[in-house]
């Protein structure tokens, strides 16, 4: 079975998709309408509590960059006092906007004369940094850093060492192969640091754990993680300027 999906994958009948922000922009409007769940719908609570552990108390103003259709924006409203949202589907930040009254502000990733002119203690840049072409990814972190105080952190969370391969699937229709969450880069703990490095950050922490638990559960898992060399599905990182 596993040599006969191979060599499915390789066929010369099949092509890889080439995003494009038009694609990314509708694939998400149509997710944000139709996903049965999103990750930090459940994951979300796990997440800040570790991103808890390596923030500044002082921090006040934050943004969510990638938001998607705000679970992870109402967990933030309900522990920061200003938080804003911006994403690169407009069908999510309209989702967003009846989820999260409380939301400051929000924008959409093309409009970015809107929001270039705040600025914030933290951006959370969660399961989105594997979404990014590199153009994109060069924009994006430019962005960030226009967005961030001076001293701002950078709190980042992707899939750990993916497999991209094993979740591709093709479309019967025009033949075409893609992941099936629009995933084009898969991160290690020495790759995500070294990018960050790249891009301008100071990185004060990169880690593994499971964000589908709370903090005991975390640190549970990484102890034995580090005992056993299980690997730990979600990966991510503190970074500052």
């Amino acid at each position: 079975m596993t040599g006969e999906r191979a060599a499915r994958s390789n066929s010369s009948d099949t092509k890889q998709i080439l995003w494009t922000p038009e694609e990314v922009g509708f694939f998400w409007d149509w997710m944000s309408a139709n996903a049965p769940d999103y990750f930090t719908e459940t994951a979300g609570p796990g997440i800040l509590s570790k991103a808890r552990q390596l923030l500044p108390k002082t921090a006040k103003r934050v943004l969510d960059f990638g938001s998607g259709p705000g679970f992870l924006t109402r967990l933030l409203v309900q522990s920061f006092p200003d938080v804003y949202a911006l994403d690169f589907s407009e069908e999510s930040i309209a989702n967003l906007r009846a989820r999260v009254p409380g939301v400051v502000d929000t924008f959409l990733y093309s409009s970015s004369p809107q929001y270039e002119s705040i600025k914030v203690d933290v951006v959370f840049l969660i399961e989105t940094i594997e979404h990014l072409d590199d153009k994109t990814k060069k924009d994006v972190f430019e962005k960030i850093r226009s967005l961030l105080n001076v001293g701002g952190k950078l709190f980042v969370s992707c899939p750990n060492e993916e497999n991209l391969q094993t979740n591709k699937i093709c479309c019967p229709s025009c033949r075409t192969e893609f992941h099936r969450m629009q995933h084009v880069s898969s991160y290690s703990p020495e790759k995500l640091s070294r990018e960050l490095q790249n891009f301008g950050f100071k990185v004060d922490h990169v880690g593994v754990t499971n964000f589908k638990y709370g903090k005991f559960g975390q640190k549970v898992r990484e102890l034995s993680s580090s005992v056993t060399g299980r690997k730990l599905p979600h990966l991510y990182a503190c970074a500052s300027l």
